[in-house]
Parts: structure tokens; C-alpha cells; sequence
């Protein structure tokens, strides 16, 4: 927590850029060595030296906070920023979305239009995931939420549907009757954001032949999965983990121009109220859906 934060430059370290100064910005959080082969070769976020704002070092739940001058992304004036704080999650959509696309044999010569999505999960990472395939030109998007609010939010996002509960899914994508005997059921690209035994292995029954489940939620570390389906119809697995720089900028311009965001806006809270409001969202009974922690 308090690796999604966004601000005002407020004072400048030596030999840094002046012209930073009294900008809004977004923080990109992953600091690394930016020596070794995977920073050189663009993939910072694989660095083994890697560490996170907000994880590693103090975050953005702070009045101040220190980050280093190449880890700002600059907003346009007028930003408010809690979409610039949005800019952090929006990053890792991008990423697994650019990973669901990149050598899918559905995408073909003309990139990803034609190309069938599902998304596991409406929270904030699982909504950027369905923007960023939305904006990449994928079609139809499906989404499976069970939480009314979270659907809501992914509706007016723009995807294609939204289901309540994975049968509803199944349905939708006509991968209710086991074997599959035909050529157009299920999705290309599956992203779990979630990351449970049930909605991994979901993925995997909802996906196509040769198509691509991306796996970006955490929440357990190990679940069984079905891997004869895997094998027999030669389904890609592709693990996700944060972003690119140049993920994060097209993160940015997306959510700059408004066409990617979190929906209504909340209210900033005082930082005082951090420990109760992320208890209450943490009972997941009551609260908003995100929440927005700042100087009151």
C-alpha cells in the first residue's frame, strides 16, 4: 500500500530537472538497478534488484514522500490528482493486456481487433485489465464479478458484459458442455486478476484452443489446475507482474485524455483515517470500492 500515488513537486533534489518544479505527477514505484540485461532490454519490473515505493521504501501514504526524478511521469495541468494516482494500477492492465495480446495467433496481421476477452475480477486491477484490452481494440470484453458495485463500474467502463457468477460466464462464451466439440467457444485471451484454485482454473475453461490465459492476481501462492486441457489444446500460460516504462506512459496518456479511469471519483480522506477505511474495505461487507488517502 502506498505504492499508487500521484502529487505536486514540491522541492528538487541536486542535479535533477528544475523544471519539474510545482508539477503534477504520476509516480511510476518500481525502482531498479537500470544495469542489468532486463533493465537495458526495457523490463525493469524483472530486475532482481528491483524494489517498489510504497514496499520497499515509504510511500505515498505521507504528506512528502522522496522518489527519484526518473520515476515521474508528468500530467497535464489541471489533473486531478487522484486519476494521476490511478495511473499505477491502470499500468499493470496495460502490461498483462500487451502480455494477452503479444503472440496470440488470433490477432493476426491486423493486431488485436476481432480478438475475445474475458476478464476474472472487477477490483481496481482487474477493471484496468478490461479498459486496456477495450482501448487495445479487443471485442466483445467479458467480465465476471460478483460484487454488484464492482460490476457497475466495469458496465460503464465500456466492456461488451458483465456476469455476476462464472455460470453466467460460461454461458455467454458457450463453454457450458464438457467436451467442446466446436471451433468458436470460449475466449482468445482469459486474465485472471483475481489469482484462487476456483477462478485459475476457470481461466483455463474458459480459454480457446491455442489461446492465452495471462494470470496477474496473487492471492494464493499455489492451486491445483487441470493441466490435461492445457496440453491437449496447446493453451499459453503467462504469468504478470507490474510494467514497463513504456507501459506506464501509455497508461498515463490513457488516463490523461479520459479514456481509461476508476469511475466516480471518491473523496480524498485525511491519512489519519487510512487504518479504519482500509479495514472496512478489507471486509469487503462495506466502503467504497477504492479509496483515495491525501493531505486533508
Amino acid at each position: 500500500m502506498g505504492h499508487e500515488l500521484a502529487g505536486e513537486v514540491i522541492a528538487l533534489g541536486e542535479g535533477a530537472d528544475r523544471s519539474w518544479a510545482g508539477r503534477t505527477v504520476a509516480v511510476n514505484p518500481v525502482i531498479s538497478c537500470r544495469t542489468c540485461r532486463f533493465c537495458l532490454s526495457g523490463a525493469r519490473n524483472l530486475c532482481r534488484r528491483k524494489g517498489l515505493i510504497g514496499i520497499a521504501r515509504p510511500g505515498g501514504f505521507a504528506e512528502m514522500v522522496a522518489v527519484p526524478a526518473a520515476n515521474l511521469i508528468g500530467l497535464p495541468d489541471g489533473t486531478d490528482p487522484r486519476l494521476g494516482a490511478f495511473v499505477e494500477p491502470m499500468a499493470n492492465g496495460v502490461h498483462a493486456a500487451r502480455l494477452a495480446i503479444d503472440g496470440n495467433d488470433s490477432a493476426g496481421a491486423a493486431g488485436i481487433a476481432g480478438v475475445t476477452a474475458a476478464v476474472i475480477g472487477a477490483g481496481a486491477i482487474g477493471l484496468c485489465c478490461a479498459q486496456a484490452l477495450r482501448l487495445s481494440g479487443a471485442g466483445p470484453v467479458d467480465v465476471v464479478e460478483p460484487d454488484e458495485r464492482r460490476r457497475g463500474v466495469a458496465a460503464r467502463s465500456g466492456v461488451t458484459r458483465t456476469h455476476r457468477s462464472p455460470d453466467s460466464l460460461r454461458d455467454a462464451l458457450g463453454i457450458g458442455d464438457q467436451p467442446r466439440l466446436d471451433e468458436d467457444s470460449g475466449a482468445d485471451v482469459v486474465i485472471d486478476a483475481v489469482g484462487t484454485a476456483q477462478t485459475r482454473q476457470l481461466a483455463v475453461d474458459a480459454v480457446r484452443p491455442h489461446g492465452r490465459v495471462v494470470l496477474i492476481g496473487m492471492h494464493e501462492d499455489e492451486s491445483p489446475l487441470a493441466f490435461r486441457p492445457v496440453v491437449r489444446d496447446e493453451v499459453t500460460l503467462v504469468g504478470s507482474y507490474a510494467y514497463t516504462d513504456q507501459d506506464f506512459s501509455q497508461a498515463a496518456r490513457w488516463v490523461a485524455a479520459g479514456d481509461a479511469g476508476p469511475g466516480e471519483l471518491e473523496p480524498v480522506h485525511p491519512l489519519t483515517q487510512g487504518p479504519a477505511l482500509l479495514a472496512l474495505i478489507a471486509s469487503g461487507t462495506a466502503g467504497p470500492v477504492r479509496a483515495f488517502l491525501g493531505r486533508a
